[in-house]
């Protein structure tokens, strides 16, 4: 046997969303309704909801005042680009009360837009064939 063969990645036994669930930066992917599909822990204590309470919710209902959020995400989507927004200032309406507003730095990314045949790129843009897209948000907290 070979060295190669013998070897095993320490990392092959861990699912991916396990690994993303140890990070300290908030990761969502929403569906092309924005909805989340997938946040990961840290994400989950930034929206203050679960993700199975936030499945079928638009992502900026998650939050009072979200203008500044829907703006990043309406311009990724219509530029078809990564956006940044640094120190938004959000906060969930499920948190308590007596916990201040998150201040945050935001990328917002679609993803997969390459996987859309090119025919589609022109609507896709209009945001009517989004389908194949999704969005992913990066959130980290200052």
């Amino acid at each position: 046997m070979n060295a190669l063969q013998d070897y095993h990645s320490p990392l092959s036994h861990f699912e991916p969303t396990e690994l993303f669930d140890t990070l300290s930066t908030g990761i969502v992917v929403l569906d092309a309704q924005l909805c989340p599909i997938y946040a990961n822990v840290s994400a989950q204590d930034f929206m203050a909801v679960s993700l199975r309470q936030a499945r079928g919710r638009p992502f900026a209902d998650l939050f009072y005042d979200p203008r500044q959020l829907v703006e990043v995400l309406r311009r990724s989507i219509a530029n078809l680009e990564t956006c940044t927004q640094h120190e938004l200032v959000l906060k969930a309406l499920g948190s308590a009360a007596t916990r201040e507003p998150s201040v945050i730095d935001l990328i917002v990314g679609l993803d997969n837009y390459d996987a859309i045949p090119s025919a589609h790129r022109h609507r896709a843009r209009t945001g009517t064939v989004c389908l194949t897209c999704g969005v992913s948000v990066h959130v980290t907290r200052r």
